[in-house]
Order: C-alpha cells, then structure tokens, then sequence
C-alpha cells in the first residue's frame, strides 16, 4: 500500500514539475526625451510584468534611470507571490514607473509610466516588449 502511494506522489510530483514553464519577457525600456527629469539618474525603476489594468506585479524588477536604455529579462522566478506568477496567466501587460521615491507604494504628481500593449504566452513560453517612459503617471 506505502509503494502504492509513493509511486502515486511520485508520478504526480513529476508530471506537475514538466507541466510548469519557464515564462520569461525580454523587455526593452527607454524614457521619451520631453518627460525626463532633470537630475534624476538616481530616481527608481520599476519594470514589472501585470494582468492588463492591474498593478500587482505577476514578475517584477528595480533599476534606476540613470542605466535607461536598457534590456531586462522578466522571468518567472521574479514573482512577489508564488500564486500570481507568469506561468499563471496567459495575457499581461509590462508596465515601467519611474520614481523619485525608492518605496513602489508611494506615489507623486512627478512619478512617470510607460505601458506595453497587452502580450500572450498562447504561442511561446518567451515573448519580447519595448515600453518607452512617456506620460505622468496619473493615478486614480
């Protein structure tokens, strides 16, 4: 009976480990010239991968202006909670904020955004996005 149940767990465990995927968003961030900041290269990135119109981060990742242009990989390990990741839904969207404060809860009339256009994993495991910086970030 104990084999039985082992051999059970055992089929179960492995056929769960192949059934998960390594999602993964190669994203390419810059900022529109006519909204930089003036001395701001010390100011906080936020890259971050979210259920269109939702701002938990499914993937997420904290750079700073100052290294704008840049590339990044959002993968699926980057979650913040193990039960909202990107293996978990199939369309997002990748937002950039860029802050003058280092805390991603506070948010100013300065802060600015930038948005992909909504993306799906239907077709790959591995999808690209550019997202350019350009507008006040105007929250409700």
């Amino acid at each position: 009976m104990m084999k039985k149940l082992i051999l059970i767990i055992s089929i179960l465990c492995s056929t769960f480990t192949y059934a998960q995927t390594d999602r993964q968003i190669t994203v390419a961030v810059d900022i529109a010239a006519d909204v930089m900041p003036d001395k701001a290269n010390h100011w906080t990135v936020y890259i971050y991968a979210a259920l269109p119109d939702k701002r938990l981060p499914l993937a997420a990742l904290k750079t700073t202006l100052g290294k704008l242009p840049i590339t990044v990989k959002l993968k699926q390990s980057m979650f913040l909670l193990p039960t909202h990741t990107l293996n978990d839904f199939e369309q997002v969207v990748v937002s950039v904020t860029v802050s003058k404060d280092a805390d991603p809860h506070k948010h100013s009339g300065f802060d600015l955004i930038g948005k992909s256009p909504q993306l799906s994993f239907a077709d790959s495991d591995s999808i690209t996005a550019v997202v350019t910086v350009d507008r006040l970030d105007q929250r409700d």
